[in-house]
């Protein structure tokens, strides 16, 4: 009785998996099987009317990179003199790549510090205007640079389908540190600062004086730390001095200082750029060709770390 037993478990046991053999004998094909989804193709960087101008893309792996990445759904954030707004490389039609979440970081105080923080989404466009009386056009080409569209007319931004967190600032210590932390609470995946000062001073490598500021050293460092840990990218210019003087922010911690190459060149050193370890982590190139302020469809070449 008891072998009898075990015979009938076993066979009750085998019987699932004879049916189930059974089954996946008589499966039917898969509809899907052959079926094979394509890849979406940027529009071509070529297609851009000024784009044979901008030499500066032979020398940024262009063809292993940009053809498959530019930038989607990343935010830079970008620290500078503000924007020509109503530049076709920004703005075509109803399309912009620039977010309402851009602002003016101006310091109001006079003793002690006024931050006053006015976003696009509340302000307009116009609130960042590349106006700057000293530096005007400065945060138009390097937005441009990183973001200008690809849509037909103009130039092409290294990538070009990110969007654009424009914090205009008058250079101001106060109104950079409140603009770093003011881009790591509003959704920038990269803070980029093309701008820098010395706590030294001293007579830089043009045979200009450098007047150094106090503290310089340090005063970034907090907000700098604050923007790195909620996961930001710090990007800032080593400098145009050719000195090997710390510059900061670039020489700060958790920041990537940016050297430049000369002019339509991969393997040489710029011969304005700021060098030392300190100061240059990588080199880009340092003269490009991008849009500039003054009307819809202005563009310069223009140098720079």
């Amino acid at each position: 009785m008891k072998q009898r037993h075990k015979i009938t478990i076993l066979t009750l046991l085998a019987l699932p998996l004879i049916l189930g053999f059974t089954k996946w004998e008589k499966r039917e094909k898969d509809p899907f099987i052959t079926a094979r989804a394509m890849p979406f193709v940027y529009p071509s960087l070529n297609g851009e009317p000024k784009f044979s101008s901008q030499f500066h893309f032979n020398h940024i792996n262009r063809g292993t990179v940009l053809n498959n990445y530019r930038g989607a759904g990343v935010t830079v954030a970008i620290i500078d003199s503000g924007l020509n707004t109503t530049h076709e490389d920004f703005l075509d039609g109803a399309t912009t790549n620039i977010s309402n979440k851009s602002a003016y970081v101006e310091e109001t105080g006079t003793y002690y510090s006024n931050i006053q923080i006015q976003s696009v989404e509340e302000h307009g466009r116009s609130i960042i205007e590349d106006t700057h009386p000293e530096a005007a056009g400065h945060g138009t080409n390097v937005a441009s640079t990183v973001g200008a569209m690809v849509n037909g007319v103009g130039t092409a931004g290294i990538s070009a389908n990110i969007t654009l967190l424009v914090l205009k600032t008058n250079y101001m210590f106060t109104e950079i540190n409140a603009a770093i932390r003011y881009a790591a609470d509003n959704g920038a995946d990269i803070i980029n600062m093309s701008l820098g000062a010395y706590e030294e001073s001293f007579i830089d490598g043009h045979g200009k004086q450098q007047t150094g500021i106090e503290g310089a050293s340090t005063y970034f460092q907090t907000a700098i730390n604050y923007a790195y840990n909620k996961g930001v990218t710090v990007i800032a210019a080593a400098g145009n001095e050719k000195t090997d003087h710390y510059s900061y922010p670039a020489s700060n911690n958790n920041v990537i200082g940016v050297g430049a190459l000369g002019r339509n060149t991969s393997t040489t050193i710029a011969s304005y750029s700021n060098f030392g370890l300190h100061n240059v982590d990588i080199v880009s190139p340092g003269s490009v060709y991008v849009a500039d302020i003054g009307f819809v469809s202005a563009y310069t070449e223009t140098q720079g770390t």
